[in-house]
């Protein structure tokens, strides 16, 4: 009986050395893990570079340069890929009041001519020397829709006819500034005063010849391819009022867009970039969509002395 007990564990031992020694030839026969870097775990090896964050460049825009800009958004991701590019879009004056009265800020503050510029160069809230030119307009006579006074030049505004004629406010509108100029050099000013009505901005001006409040008006010729709305939404110009003519240039100075940075500006050099970028040659040819000719350098700042003509 003890002899049997024997040979039952000694065939138990038996049987447990080949199953493990079958377990090591299977483990033998694997191949390695490849060796790792001491210290570094497998997902330390696994994990990407982190996203290097893109610096936010905030911009003032006119409602006159309201579809450029939204063609330039969508262009810019592109270009500038390390640059969060927004825009907010106002009619000029309101745009200016508001950054003067540090109701709104930005990082850069684009205008139509220089007046708007002026005034925030007075105020110190632009950084000094950051202005520069992004495009450049012309001038151009507008009469009502089928033109019923007969109106082929500037001197046809002086007749009995034509009871009113329209521009935003000259102490504080550009294209206002640069009307009053083109009429005092025609020799039309003192005439015609009696004749202009104001609207609150630049972008109401088409509005007051749709409506009948006003007989004619010198406008940028780039509002007879679009003008701004309240909803912020361009709108094209045919079929409200007829195009006259291009304004003699001879009678205002080459007028340009300028772009400046704001002293409010959270990374000036990431601003700088940006005014650059709107003077290149790739800018220029969206904004020459909506007729904007490239920029020349040197600007057409106007004086400080002008006359505060308007309403008060």
């Amino acid at each position: 009986m003890n002899r049997l007990r024997t040979a039952i564990v000694l065939l138990m031992i038996l049987a447990i050395a080949a199953v493990c020694g079958c377990a090591r030839r299977h483990m033998a026969s694997m191949p390695a893990a490849p060796p790792q870097e001491p210290g570094r775990s497998e997902e330390t090896a696994a994990a990407q570079p982190p996203e290097v964050p893109k610096a936010t460049v905030r911009v003032l825009v006119p409602c006159g340069l309201a579809s450029s800009f939204r063609d330039i958004s969508l262009q810019i991701p592109e270009d500038m890929p390390d640059i969060s590019f927004r825009t907010r879009v106002l009619p000029v004056v309101e745009m200016t009041d508001k950054v003067l009265a540090e109701e709104i800020g930005g990082d850069v503050f684009a205008s139509l001519g220089y007046k708007e510029i002026e005034r925030l160069q007075e105020a110190g809230k632009l950084v000094e020397g950051s202005v520069r030119n992004i495009a450049r307009f012309r001038l151009a006579l507008i009469a009502g829709r089928g033109n019923p006074h007969g109106i082929a030049r500037l001197e046809d505004l002086t007749k009995p006819a034509v009871k009113h004629v329209t521009m935003p406010p000259p102490h504080e509108n550009s294209v206002g500034y640069y009307t009053q100029g083109v009429l005092r050099k025609a020799g039309l000013w003192d005439k015609l005063e009696p004749k202009l009505v104001y609207p609150e901005d630049s972008a109401q001006v088409i509005k007051y010849m749709r409506e009948g409040w006003a007989d004619a008006a010198v406008v940028y010729d780039t509002c007879l391819i679009e003008t701004y709305t309240p909803t912020g939404d361009p709108k094209g110009t045919e079929g409200v009022v007829d195009k006259i003519g291009m304004i003699d240039p001879a009678l205002y100075p080459t007028m340009h867009a300028p772009a400046g940075i704001l002293t409010t500006a959270t990374d000036v050099d990431a601003a700088n970039r940006v005014i650059e970028y709107l003077m290149s040659d790739r800018v220029a040819a969206i904004t020459a969509r909506y007729g904007y000719l490239p920029a020349e350098e040197g600007g057409a700042p106007p004086e400080t002395t002008a006359e505060r003509a308007g309403p008060r």
